[in-house]
């Protein structure tokens, strides 16, 4: 098991107060672990994780999901609002330019 190293508070390097405690110890090993399976993830090695590349793939494809809402909702506008141009009685309803 790995063990971690303590420094001390003060500049000197007197032995007085360590600055690491037990508690981020373990904090520094559970991110040193989420490391390693990420890295197995990221080489095929393991299925639970995402890999990186996925998780950038997914985040790409919901900002273009998104982007692709705005463009819809300003087209349904425009194009109620050309149809109400073309024949203000039947708004909605596509018809030829007079």
């Amino acid at each position: 098991m790995a063990t971690c190293s303590t420094s001390w508070s003060n500049r000197d390097e007197t032995p007085r107060q360590p600055r690491n405690s037990s508690a981020s110890c373990s904090r520094a090993l559970q991110a040193l672990r989420n490391w390693i399976r990420q890295a197995e993830a990221d080489h095929g090695e393991r299925d639970d994780p995402l890999s990186t590349a996925m998780i950038e793939e997914d985040r790409r494809l919901a900002r273009e999901v998104a982007e692709l809402r705005r463009v819809n909702e300003v087209l349904r506008a425009a194009s109620a609002y050309f149809a109400a141009k073309i024949d203000p009685t039947r708004p909605g309803e596509g018809h030829e330019f007079h």
